[in-house]
């Protein structure tokens, strides 16, 4: 039974495709969160809910295609959503 789900979202008002192949790992103390590149992407927002239909609360803006979710508390489930970011 997987501990947490993934989602990913455009921006608002971007022409950027959702980041896709979203791995989420548990580690020593932290979940690493990882996916592949959207072209001219500047940065990516994270966001995390404890429900899969929401609400999505953003808790990081990440410059590249990896983030540590290191509050993410022990034994909870979280999903996630990625929401690519142009550079203006």
């Amino acid at each position: 039974m997987p501990l947490m789900g993934a989602r990913t979202k455009n921006i608002l008002s971007g022409d950027l495709s959702s980041p896709e192949a979203l791995v989420i790992q548990e580690l020593s103390g932290v979940r690493r969160l990882s996916w592949l590149p959207v072209f001219e992407a500047a940065t990516y927002v994270v966001s995390r809910s404890e429900n899969v239909d929401g609400p999505f609360a953003p808790i990081a803006e990440a410059p590249d295609t990896t983030y540590d979710d290191s509050e993410a508390l022990p034994g909870l489930r979280y999903f996630y959503r990625i929401t690519a970011k142009a550079g203006f």
